[in-house]
């Protein structure tokens, strides 16, 4: 019959001398206890919890093959899906990725107080009642260029200016007043 054999992952007899100099950093407190007919150990150390195995999502990280679920539930480049949009990416890159996702809510920039979608932004600029325009009279020569929402009086729904009557000139005045 075949001589049995340890798995190298196991605690081997040490001489006297060795254990007076044993420290926790060179031998595990933990070993493998398998042993075997030496054609079986091939098998056994390819599913041996003690021995070193790589991250599956490749980062540097070398564990304990029965340590290797504590390690993926917080390794850093493990597959996270985005909040906002879905993607998924490696868990480091999610903060970068948020600071250009284009369906993360997004305060509008002329702190109107409505959130939208990064990538929406400009459609709400274009009707924000905040965003800074010229005036409607601005082809009559008006260089006004004031909030939205201080010409909506004058301009219609569909952005055609209202009937004016009188001067055009107190009107353009008013809408340079500073």
């Amino acid at each position: 019959s075949a001589m049995p054999v340890r798995c190298v992952h196991g605690s081997n007899p040490l001489p006297d001398s060795a254990k007076r100099q044993r420290t926790s950093e060179s031998i595990p407190a933990e070993t493998c206890d398998w042993h075997g007919p030496l054609e079986a150990r091939k098998k056994h150390l390819a599913a041996c919890g003690f021995a070193l195995v790589e991250c599956p999502y490749g980062c540097v990280a070398h564990t304990q093959r029965r340590n290797t679920d504590q390690h993926v539930a917080a390794c850093t480049r493990r597959p996270s899906p985005c909040a906002d949009c879905g993607t998924v990416m490696p868990w480091c890159r999610l903060d970068a990725h948020s600071t250009s996702c284009p369906k993360k809510l997004v305060a509008c920039v002329n702190g109107c107080g409505i959130q939208v979608p990064r990538a929406s932004m400009q459609q709400h600029r274009a009707s924000c009642l905040q965003e800074r325009v010229w005036c409607p009279l601005h082809a009559l020569g008006c260089l006004a260029m004031l909030r939205r929402s201080k010409y909506a009086c004058r301009v219609r729904s569909d952005g055609s200016l209202l009937a004016v009557q009188g001067p055009l000139l107190p009107l353009m005045a008013s809408c340079c007043v500073r």
